[in-house]
């Protein structure tokens, strides 16, 4: 093979790469297709991690769509305590008591552990909230990688910043990157376990480290779970609070 033609076929190569490579959008989309439920019910768990002392906290839950979502926790010292969001309120239920919370609240801890509200009931499109842009390639624990960097397209989203590591193959998420307004890392999000349900590859299990808080992270699993299913029309109420 002669120089020019090398060259050509170089080329080629180059330009069939370009044309058939995804863009940053079309990666999201895809990520946003594997975790994304019009409905779901679970149970769970975390393993909440300070220093030398665990916690362990269990509850189930039920989501629809992307402004729905119950939350109820089934462990003997927090039993009863519920959580509600409707569109863009939410409420608490502790010992009778129900509590609206909003705004900065909905950064609080959930029960000490290092999710804060937004991250356990989310279910929003990532799509809908950021601009996308691929900035590369890394891999994760074996699993080859698109890195996406994500800009908050307004005030709604959770975190102005994000970066995340899509596995090539399956498009899970494996690995999120949480910045602050100043751009300082906040939080790292690692996703351990997925299971394959109805055709998509969906998280099960991941580790939430706070990037603040020496020795503080968060095991959450889900044990049990239905994705896309018909759930009751009485579960996402504010009579559900206090029954």
């Amino acid at each position: 093979m002669n120089k020019k033609t090398l060259l050509t076929t170089f080329m080629l190569i180059c330009l069939l790469t370009n044309l058939f490579a995804l863009t940053g959008e079309e990666i999201l989309r895809k990520v946003d297709e594997n975790v994304y439920t019009t409905s779901s019910k679970y149970e769970g768990r975390f393993e909440i991690h300070k220093g030398d002392r665990v916690f362990e906290k269990t509850f189930k839950g039920w989501g629809e769509g992307e402004d729905k979502s119950f939350v109820q926790f089934t462990n003997p010292e927090d039993y009863g305590v519920k959580y509600l969001k409707l569109e863009d309120e939410m409420w608490i239920a502790e010992e009778n008591d129900v509590v609206k919370i909003s705004g900065h609240l909905l950064k609080r801890s959930v029960m000490g552990s290092d999710f804060n509200f937004e991250d356990l009931m989310s279910n929003d499109k990532l799509i809908e909230l950021y601009d996308v842009e691929l900035v590369g390639e890394d891999t994760i624990d074996g699993n080859s990688c698109y890195v996406l960097d994500l800009e908050a397209k307004d005030r709604e989203a959770p975190y102005k910043h994000q970066k995340i590591w899509v596995g090539k193959d399956n498009y899970v998420p494996y690995k999120y990157n949480y910045f602050a307004l100043s751009g300082r890392l906040m939080k790292t999000a690692v996703v351990l376990e997925t299971q394959l349900i109805k055709g998509r590859h969906y998280p099960t299990k991941m580790k939430m480290i706070d990037e603040l808080k020496k020795g503080s992270y968060t095991l959450f699993e889900m044990t049990q779970l239905e994705l896309d299913i018909q759930l009751p029309p009485n579960v996402f109420s504010r009579q559900n609070l206090r029954r």
